[in-house]
């Protein structure tokens, strides 16, 4: 499954879980075609996902009797945005952070296979639907994951000669040139 949609797809599994046992209709993804189900309701977007949360990621080399292979590994980070639609959905959001330490969210966040935490507050953004204010809330989870590439990538790894020359002209702007060639 894309990362994307594996992140997705772990963010609804923990909420349901985390608010009490919600329903598949009761939390769904974002940005869908169709009716919207009945109030109450959370919707999740993934928004930014694959942040580099360093600046290098670790190449990881070993040998298996045969040619070397590289895995690629790098922490990221991606934002959950969680809109809650209907009332009831405050009280949801504030326990999905709340149960964030229960043993039965930590295995679920281990088998999704990222950890979350949140500085955010819970924001009212309750609107005005045809004659009645519909209460809405927002809250964003900032997800950290992990990525590997496939550990059978083959490399072929580049031997060869470097041979630089350096030159310095007195006066010229741009003093320095440099022949590379390789054999």
């Amino acid at each position: 499954m894309p990362v994307l949609e594996s992140l997705q797809q772990g963010v609804i599994d923990w909420l349901k879980l985390a608010a009490g046992g919600l329903t598949d209709a009761q939390v769904i993804r974002s940005n869908q075609k169709g009716m919207r189900p009945p109030i109450p309701y959370l919707t999740v977007n993934i928004q930014t996902a694959d942040q580099n949360r360093h600046i290098r990621d670790e190449a990881i080399r070993g040998e298996d009797g045969g040619a070397p292979t590289i895995k690629q590994r790098g922490h990221r980070r991606a934002v959950a945005a969680i809109q809650g639609f209907g009332a009831l959905t405050h009280e949801w959001l504030s326990l999905a952070q709340a149960t964030l330490g229960q043993p039965a969210i930590q295995t679920q966040l281990d088998l999704s296979g990222f950890s979350v935490f949140t500085n955010e507050p819970i924001l009212d953004i309750s609107t005005l639907v045809d004659t009645e204010i519909e209460g809405r809330y927002a809250r964003d989870f900032t997800l950290n994951y992990l990525v590997e590439t496939d550990p059978e990538t083959q490399v072929e790894w580049l031997v060869g000669e470097l041979d630089m020359t350096f030159i310095k002209f007195e006066g010229d702007p741009d003093p320095l040139i440099v022949s590379l060639t390789t054999e």
